[in-house]
């Protein structure tokens, strides 16, 4: 994806709702507490609009700008958006090695992975660096859209968590970049590797023991697997009533059927 269609794809308004707890590990449950919608976007249990969805509100004229329609709902997202489109504007490339020689992975807009934060098991680094409400804002950017699909987004959100001790979910966003890299997607930094050798780039969670990463990767899969079944049928409800000349936008009744 370009830059302009990364930037495009972040300010596009979406709807949100409140979601079952999907999580059924103690672990989960515990971190958690407080980012309950950053375990969900992270499986993807967050409304996504078909593409007609948003046509049909072009050719009504209904556009708006999600600030202006819900400027509570977006979860601190907007500095966040100017964090990630001051990285791109800035094309620093990547390399493997830093100015001394040593290793170093792929960058983030927060940069974080340059201040070597992400194995701490402590609490409180992110407000040190003004930006405690980083999960959140990276969340709200992914639940608006085209960053559900950036690899960028969710390896920053990984950083993010880690910093913040919280390593049993940053290890399900990184499973989501795994899933993202896996299914051809790549980073935006200029240079930046591809496939398996991205991931390489991406420093692994030394916190988590093998086992409970085992037990984590199952948790997830069974999470996406309820969440992709939601959107389908979700998606498939939606795109028969838009077909229809029908829109949520203008007809109340448009949800009227769909069980959530």
């Amino acid at each position: 994806m370009r830059i302009p269609a990364l930037a495009a794809a972040l300010v596009v308004a979406a709807g949100s709702t409140a979601f079952a707890c999907i999580w059924d590990d103690d672990t989960l449950r515990t971190e958690v507490e407080g980012l309950p919608a950053v375990a969900q976007v992270i499986a993807g249990s967050f409304e996504r609009n078909p593409a007609l969805y948003y046509e049909m509100k072009t050719a009504a004229s209904e556009i708006r700008r999600a600030i202006e329609l819900k400027p509570d709902a977006h979860f601190g997202r907007e500095r966040y958006q100017l964090k990630a489109m001051d990285w791109l504007i800035a094309g620093k490339p990547f390399t493997a090695k830093d100015e001394r020689g040593y290793r170093q992975g792929l960058g983030d807009f927060l940069g974080l992975a340059s201040k070597h934060l992400t194995d701490t098991r402590s609490t409180g680094k992110l407000k040190e660096l003004g930006v405690e409400d980083a999960a959140s804002g990276l969340a709200g950017m992914i639940a608006l859209g085209g960053a559900w699909e950036s690899v960028d987004v969710f390896h920053s959100l990984q950083l993010a968590l880690q910093a913040d001790g919280r390593s049993s979910v940053a290890f399900l966003a990184r499973l989501r970049v795994e899933e993202l890299i896996d299914a051809g997607r790549g980073s935006l930094q200029p240079d930046a590797p591809t496939g398996a050798d991205l991931l390489k780039a991406i420093p692994p969670i030394y916190t988590l023991r093998k086992e409970i990463q085992a037990d984590l990767r199952k948790t997830y899969a069974k999470a996406r697997k309820k969440s992709s079944a939601w959107q389908e049928r979700r998606t498939k409800f939606m795109v028969e009533r838009l077909n229809a000349g029908r829109h949520p936008d203008w007809d109340e009744t448009f949800w009227d059927g769909f069980g959530g």
